[in-house]
């Protein structure tokens, strides 16, 4: 009978008394475990890979929401109350933490930025205003305690316009930027000893607009100001495709992902001002329920480099939830032209977000 022997070659594997973990195969023709183990581990980091990068827009996502939410805070504070004449100069800074839950195909992870937002609003009229703003935010996000990290830097712009009066008010933005997606390190650990860090950086486009109604259902001459209100928020993120660095079997190539979302929200406000000594004080709130009606995960396009010239291969994206709930809270101290303002955001549901920060504004 002719074929394979199944037999060691001469000097290697256990007749030779070598170390299993040496060898591909111990007895000639078999993998070892650990081959087998470091061919599992490869074959795994290939597939997980798409679900760590669909991470991406989500952080693009999660920074220009906590831009809006500087200028939103803005904007609730000019409801109620004495109205700014001509320019109103302000500017924020803000802390924000995300936390993202393990999906389907995604890895759990969490991120952390810090954001400055600079901006100027002037007075049409007794109802209306308009302004501009602009935020830088630095962060980074940290994959499943595991090694792999990205790090991001987003600068984003808004116009904004808003209507006042003793009965309603409402306000449209429209917001453009982008964000730099750096250091993108993908850790990979091929049996118990060899560990691999694959690198790349990309970039996001971001385009949003948002507007909201509320209604005042308070008496004309009652202080506290309550009612519902209405918001549409809508945000498109473009993240480039790109490769990672080196010609490593591990090294991968992704390719464009964008991320749409279309948040409705339905709740209530309320806000009260007070005297503190010689101070104008006033606490608000606005309390609601969210519905994302972009709710499908869009897959992503990969493929390992040393096989661009083969078949792409797709995997699940980031999994969206549809439904959350999300309150927005702050207090505010007036002193003439000067006004300050401690404020966040508490929102949970797959994906939990926190935001705390504090704001100046004066009017020139």
């Amino acid at each position: 009978m002719s074929g394979t022997r199944c037999t060691e070659p001469e000097g290697l594997g256990k007749s030779s008394g070598g170390n299993p973990d040496d060898f591909f195969a111990y007895d000639g023709l078999h993998p070892t475990q650990a081959m087998a183990q470091i061919l599992s581990d490869y074959t795994a980091s290939i597939l997980r890979a798409p679900g760590m990068i669909a991470l991406l827009p989500e952080s693009a996502l999660a920074d220009a929401r906590a831009f809006g939410n500087t200028v939103t805070d803005y904007q609730v504070r000019r409801r109620w109350g004495p109205r700014p004449e001509g320019f109103d100069l302000f500017a924020s800074v803000q802390g924000q933490d995300v936390d993202y839950d393990k999906g389907f195909s995604t890895p759990r992870a969490s991120s952390d930025a810090v954001d400055l937002t600079l901006g100027t609003a002037y007075t049409l009229s007794d109802h209306w205003f308009v302004g501009a703003a602009i935020g830088s935010q630095v962060g980074d996000t940290d994959i499943d305690n595991s090694g792999s990290e990205f790090e991001n830097e987003t600068l984003v712009g808004s116009l904004f316009l808003g209507y006042r009066s003793d009965l309603l008010f409402s306000d449209f933005t429209l917001s453009v930027g982008e964000a730099d997606l750096d250091d993108i390190e993908r850790v990979i650990h091929l049996g118990s000893t060899a560990r691999r860090v694959e690198k790349g950086d990309t970039e996001a486009d971001i385009l949003g607009f948002s507007t909201r109604i509320g209604v005042n259902m308070t008496a004309p001459e009652t202080i506290t100001r309550f009612g519902p209100f209405l918001e549409l928020d809508y945000l498109n993120i473009e993240v480039d495709g790109y490769e990672e660095q080196g010609t490593a079997s591990t090294a991968m190539a992704f390719g464009d992902q964008e991320r749409d979302s279309l948040l409705g929200s339905a709740g209530v406000f309320v806000s009260h001002p007070f005297k503190w000594g010689d101070t104008d004080m006033e606490v608000y709130g606005d309390f609601a329920y969210r519905y994302e009606f972009e709710d499908e995960a869009d897959d992503v396009k990969a493929v390992v480099k040393n096989l661009s010239s083969g078949v792409h291969f797709r995997m699940p994206g980031y999994e969206i939830d549809d439904q959350s709930l999300v309150v927005r809270a702050g207090i505010g101290a007036n002193w003439g032209a000067l006004r300050c303002n401690l404020f966040g955001s508490y929102e949970n549901n797959d994906r939990e977000t926190t935001y705390l920060g504090v704001s100046i504004a004066f009017d020139l």
